[in-house]
């Protein structure tokens, strides 16, 4: 198998070096066959590229497009059959990615456990395998929210990725990966999950867009509203999906009113039962 890493750059050449040896490190460990795409999505800004073993791909979008058309252009030049959408400042970990390869023999999507690196803290983005198993559901998907925080964590089978992702671009940036996982759900693709970690997400200073609360909501619903309009969902999920989004605005903001947890009651209890099955089934 041939895996494609696309890696939309934006201003980055700070991050390159880190990412870059993180997938060599991968590729002596696991002897995959590995291309790796790096696409400027700032095209008056050169990408210089540290000493490195490993032939890289540069694509330059002649403007601004966005993560979602910049991650999609990086595909449509990809020759492998897995795809592994990485961000800038994202890493790999060696270690769990042997087990990753293995798991696509029977899947479209191989969902990996990583860390979240906020500050001084590390936080394991799933606690259990059991956990993962419960959460990479599209019921989840719909009722809580993106329960995968990135693609960075993912092999996906390039064959099978949506038609309607591929081309239809969010104006808003933010939750296309979101939309990627729904629309896969409801294609009835097979999700995979691997415990082990094969992922890191650095907090590069606050700047990543998931902390511009307004923009992922304004994202968000941009993605139900598509999801609607191409009868993706029925207008009962959407319905159950808007107020997902919107509680988790709301709660994020310290925005939750009387009237709104009333009317965000069913997201409310999806929510507490996510957390409480979380922490029980904490070790299993």
């Amino acid at each position: 198998m041939k895996i494609s890493v696309v890696v939309p750059f934006y201003q980055g050449n700070q991050y390159l070096k880190k990412l870059l040896n993180s997938i060599q490190k991968v590729i002596i460990t696991t002897n995959a066959d590995f291309e790796i795409i790096i696409v400027n999505d700032s095209p008056w800004e050169k990408v210089i590229l540290p000493n490195i073993q490993m032939d890289v791909v540069l694509i330059n979008n002649e403007k601004n497009l966005g993560i979602q058309a910049t991650r999609i252009n990086g595909i449509k030049h990809s020759t492998g059959e897995w795809i592994l959408m990485l961000d800038q400042d994202d890493e790999l970990v060696a270690e769990g990615f042997k087990k990753q390869i293995e798991l696509t023999q029977d899947a479209d999507v191989v969902v990996g456990n990583g860390v979240y690196i906020l500050g001084k803290v590390n936080k394991k983005i799933y606690k259990s395998l059991n956990n993962m198993n419960y959460l990479i559901q599209k019921e989840r998907f719909i009722k809580i929210r993106n329960l995968i925080p990135s693609p960075g964590e993912c092999l996906i089978r390039k064959k099978n990725i949506p038609e309607l992702w591929k081309n239809t671009v969010l104006k808003n940036n933010g939750s296309d990966d979101w939309l990627l996982w729904i629309l896969f759900f409801c294609n009835n693709a097979k999700f995979v999950c691997n415990e082990s970690s094969v992922y890191i997400h650095n907090d590069t200073g606050g700047n990543n867009l998931s902390a511009n609360l307004l923009k992922m909501r304004e994202s968000s619903l941009e993605m139900s509203d598509l999801l609607l309009v191409n009868n993706v969902l029925s207008e009962k999920e959407v319905t159950r999906l808007r107020h997902s989004i919107e509680f988790k605005y709301y709660q994020d903001t310290k925005q939750l009113s009387i009237y709104r947890i009333i009317k965000y009651a069913d997201a409310i209890i999806s929510n507490i039962i996510y957390k409480l099955r979380t922490n029980i089934c904490k070790g299993i």
